[in-house]
């Protein structure tokens, strides 16, 4: 995860999306993101499976 910091806001760089947030919510979001980072991790991991299923299927057909 990246952050850059924009005054007042920070743009969050995840592994395959971005948000615009003020700072007092990216700082929220930071502890959230501490606390669950296991499992935000996780289901990136099935996002990315499910994504890769769907464009095999598209392949096929």
């Amino acid at each position: 995860m990246f952050v850059l910091n924009l005054n007042p806001f920070k743009l969050i760089l995840f592994e395959d999306c971005f948000v615009l947030k003020s700072t007092l919510e990216l700082e929220n979001l930071m502890v959230l993101y501490e606390k669950n980072k296991e499992s935000i991790v996780k289901y990136h991991k099935k996002i990315k499976i499910w994504n890769e299923k769907i464009i095999e299927k598209n392949q096929k057909s």
